[in-house]
């Protein structure tokens, strides 16, 4: 049972990670990745505050109204992402539990 929950907690932080725009040249991203990378990055907040620094970095040349549409669509989407494995993570481990209860 324990190694079930063992292989169960890999597979739920596996799944979690997700294909996400490199930060370490943010001065190649254009204009449209960067606000991607502002989404994908609002829990890290130091890739967060790299991001945010480009951003204003580039103040005049970049849509900021269209760059937090992006960065806003892009962080709902991970949110129910996250939540949809979340919920499927758990409804596996209650069909598992009552399997082996049977």
């Amino acid at each position: 049972m324990i190694r079930k929950l063992l292989l169960l907690s890999v597979l739920v932080m596996a799944g979690c990670s997700t294909g996400r725009i490199p930060t370490d040249n943010l001065s190649s991203l254009n204009n449209n990745e960067l606000c991607r990378t502002l989404g994908d990055n609002y829990i890290n907040s130091t890739e967060l505050f790299k991001a945010m620094n480009e951003v204003f970095d580039r103040v005049g040349s970049i849509d900021i109204q269209e760059c937090k549409a992006i960065a806003n669509e892009v962080k709902l989407t991970e949110i129910s992402l996250r939540n949809m494995q979340w919920q499927n993570n758990i409804n596996s481990m209650n069909t598992k539990f009552m399997e082996d209860a049977m």
